[in-house]
């Protein structure tokens, strides 16, 4: 523990200073942080959790509820989108966005949409509606930027519809969302909730992928691009977090740092074959190698990259839902991490 309270200390003193300091425009925007305290709780009741206004069951917990951290002060501060709107990618309202930017992409029911880091990153989900009528998939497109942790689920759970808002919190740096109904706490990373109501309950994910909008305009010219127009007063043309995808630094405290095959925020494209067992393949070596294959226990699965599409296939073919994640993170879950692909 003095460990962890060394660099919960050293992580104050990195979020003071920024509120503090005049912000160049590569700065994390900090808006109205000037209160803003890296705060755990002291014990296990949910007083803590209630004076953010959470209504969280902390009686129900997989995790041990002194990892949790605050990463701004209430929930909905950083707001979820529950009512996207969608413009097309030539549309003029896109011109602040390079042709390098990338973003999240999805194809269901007929529909191309492409989500924008740069909004993702003032917002974490967005809560959508694919297709019409019973055909109707209800996603939360989620980005952690902490983790670079781009992952799609389908909201459907045990027949019920959830919304997801974000939720204030951090768990190994990692982005904890609610639900509007229980606000239960679910770790995006794992996938499924460690605190509350739904505790253990698992959300399906949904293939996605990560795109430039170059890629976009030239094989996805019909896709739909997320608006501006989310009604929140944000700098969509700002870098939020500077320089922090480039260099090995870490904002908060993580359980597990011993892997070292690779360098901490190396992205890396994920699958998960069971509850125990994911698939992990170096992003960007992936675009040059264009396939890789993995023996697990004498089972081949193989990634692929062609033009703008990565995928994951299991020994008849099939692609598996995949998603994205720094290195740090991936580790971090106490998986069997040998099936990564580290050339």
């Amino acid at each position: 523990m003095k460990n962890l309270a060394l660099m919960i200390l050293i992580g104050s003193a990195v979020v003071l200073s920024w509120c503090g300091s005049s912000q160049p425009k590569n700065s994390l925007d900090t808006g109205d942080w000037d209160s803003w305290v890296l705060q755990q709780p002291d014990s296990a009741d949910n007083q803590w959790f209630k004076s953010d206004g959470l209504a969280t069951d902390t009686s129900k917990t997989s995790i041990d509820l002194e990892l949790v951290l605050d990463w701004w002060p209430w929930k909905d501060g950083i707001p979820s989108i529950d009512t996207p709107s969608f413009v097309q990618i030539d549309d003029e309202s896109n011109d602040y966005l390079s042709d390098e930017s990338e973003g999240i992409f999805v194809e269901m029911a007929g529909e191309k949409r492409r989500y924008s880091y740069n909004i993702l990153n003032r917002h974490e989900i967005v809560n959508d509606v694919f297709g019409e009528g019973d055909a109707q998939r209800h996603l939360s497109v989620t980005f952690c930027p902490l983790c670079g942790s781009a992952i799609v689920f389908d909201r459907l759970v045990d027949g019920n519809i959830l919304e997801f808002g974000v939720s204030g919190k951090l768990l190994n740096s990692n982005l904890l969302m609610y639900d509007r109904s229980t606000e239960s706490l679910w770790s995006q990373a794992l996938g499924k909730a460690v605190v509350g109501e739904y505790l253990d309950t698992k959300l399906d994910i949904v293939d996605a992928d990560v795109i430039t909008r170059e890629e976009v305009k030239e094989y996805h010219p019909e896709a739909v691009i997320l608006s501006t127009d989310t009604w929140a007063q944000r700098s969509y043309e700002r870098i939020p977090y500077g320089t922090y995808d480039t260099n090995d630094d870490l904002f908060f405290p993580v359980e597990n740092l011993e892997d070292a095959r690779l360098p901490l925020k190396t992205r890396m494209f994920i699958t998960n074959i069971s509850d125990e067992i994911s698939l992990a393949y170096h992003m960007e070596n992936l675009r040059t190698a264009w396939e890789w294959e993995i023996d697990v226990d004498g089972v081949i699965y193989t990634a692929s990259f062609e033009e703008w599409d990565r995928k994951i296939t299991d020994p008849e073919g099939n692609e598996l839902p995949g998603y994205f994640e720094m290195r740090f993170s991936r580790a971090n879950k106490n998986e069997r991490s040998k099936y990564v692909w580290d050339e």
